[in-house]
């Protein structure tokens, strides 16, 4: 019986996941710079979707309204230690990421910190999507299915909110 409960486990959850095929030697040409990753986790068929269900039902009344819509598939996160970095300044270029018919979504940077948001509409919407941040030192690389629309639209009022309060108070500037 263990044995079943382990091989349930490992086609689940996963220990080492590294982003999207081919990714990690992308962004190290791109960087110009070597990955050492220092950790992986891959929620699959039977885990994300009772993930997202906790999410759900553990959700208070500020994001609520953000994570009734996660109806995830699939979850891959993949934290990269950076060595030895080039000399030039490195930057994220959706293009040479090598993810074929994907979008950009959001590309942001801010001093050294760079974060990029990709999406693969498929079937009248969005099922996949890959987040990248970079900050000099760490590369992490996000990956979710499932069905998306709903989060991301959620995402985008939510953020849009958020920063009408802020430039309200003079936090914040609009660009």
């Amino acid at each position: 019986m263990a044995w079943l409960a382990t091989i349930g486990v490992s086609a689940g959850c996963g220990l080492f996941h590294r982003g999207p095929s081919g990714m990690e030697g992308a962004l190290e040409r791109q960087l110009d710079c070597d990955l050492n990753r220092q950790f992986g986790l891959e929620l699959g068929s039977v885990t994300a979707p009772i993930a997202s269900g906790i999410l759900r039902a553990a959700a208070d009344d500020e994001h609520g309204s953000l994570v009734e819509q996660l109806h995830l598939r699939h979850v891959g996160v993949a934290v990269f230690e950076v060595r030895e970095p080039g000399d030039k300044p490195a930057r994220l270029d959706p293009r040479k990421l090598g993810l074929e018919g994907w979008e950009t979504v959001l590309r942001v940077k801010d001093d050294g910190d760079q974060v990029l948001l990709m999406s693969r509409p498929e079937r009248g919407g969005i099922r996949e999507a890959v987040l990248v941040s970079y900050d000099g030192e760490e590369v992490v690389v996000v990956r979710v299915k499932g069905q998306l629309d709903g989060l991301i639209q959620a995402a985008a009022a939510a953020a849009r909110d958020d920063a009408g309060r802020r430039i309200g108070t003079g936090q914040d500037r609009v660009r």
